[in-house]
């Protein structure tokens, strides 16, 4: 089996942003308001929507990783750093298990 066959990069998730987002890599034109009617095929098709909600997950992932990386290393980390770690491991596995079924 390929694990690597859903892999998205970043820039992949990008260019699923409306046309008029200054985060997509092509934006060229506008002020980068997304319009509340947007019809871009992006924002018709609701490639927006999901490129929105991994780019929130993503910057979700991050915080919690440089908020407890030094957990890994820190063998004096306290019992509620362990258990806020451990709650954040339990919904991200109800994620995953969710986005697998």
């Amino acid at each position: 089996m390929n694990t690597n066959k859903y892999k998205m990069k970043l820039e992949d998730i990008l260019h699923k942003l409306c046309y008029y987002d200054k985060r997509h890599p092509d934006f060229e034109q506008g002020d980068g308001k997304k319009t509340e009617n947007c019809f871009c095929d992006n924002c018709f098709y609701g490639r927006t929507e999901m490129a929105e909600a991994l780019l929130e997950q993503l910057n979700m992932l991050i915080e919690i990783h440089e908020k407890y990386a030094h957990m890994i290393s820190d063998p004096d980390a306290s019992v509620e750093e362990c258990k806020a770690l451990d709650d954040f491991q339990s919904r991200l596995n109800k994620l995953i298990k969710q986005a697998t079924e």
